[in-house]
């Protein structure tokens, strides 16, 4: 979950997670479906829409009145 004041550390971690799922499918040829979802509070998906990749699912959740 993010507010999107932490755009880069989003952005760092989903590179990360695409690494290793596919080191893991290379080292060990196991294949595991995956899907990243960044869940975003609203009016902030601005900067991270651009850099999610395309694994990843965009969830927007309503700020609270």
């Amino acid at each position: 979950m993010t507010s999107g004041k932490n755009v880069k550390t989003v952005e760092i971690t989903v590179k990360s997670l695409d690494f290793w799922h596919r080191e893991l499918e290379r080292r060990y040829s196991l294949r595991v479906p995956h899907e990243i979802w960044i869940v975003l509070d609203e009016g902030s998906e601005s900067g991270v829409k651009e850099r999610a990749g395309e694994t990843s699912r965009l969830v927007v959740v309503p700020r609270e009145v």
